[in-house]
């Protein structure tokens, strides 16, 4: 029997309602976990460069930089240095503008 949200369900029911369910065939291979939240924060250093910085929990993700924010993404040579609880590096203002991101291989 089906029911709508204007019909009383009976005393006593335990109805179990399923929303968004996908049956495949095949082998199950559990949903990659996605990378957490992270803000990569910067400040300018006294002569010419910057400090980025984030938090140390999100040490797996790899700090990369390109010329332009479609353009080619390399990973940074620069050391990661952890400080407190932040993963930070500093970045000469020498060059070309640069976009930086966190990438989670």
């Amino acid at each position: 029997m089906a029911y709508s949200s204007s019909t009383p369900l009976p005393k006593g029911d335990h109805t179990l309602v399923l929303d968004d369910i996908h049956i495949v065939k095949g082998n199950f291979v559990p949903p990659t976990p996605q990378p957490p939240d992270v803000t990569i924060t910067f400040q300018r250093l006294e002569g010419e460069g910057i400090e980025l910085s984030w938090p140390s929990a999100a040490s797996d993700l790899i700090l990369q930089r390109a010329e332009t924010i479609e353009g080619e993404w390399s990973d940074v040579d620069e050391p990661v240095v952890p400080v407190n609880d932040q993963n930070t590096v500093m970045i000469s203002s020498e060059g070309n503008q640069a976009y930086f991101r966190l990438w989670a291989p």
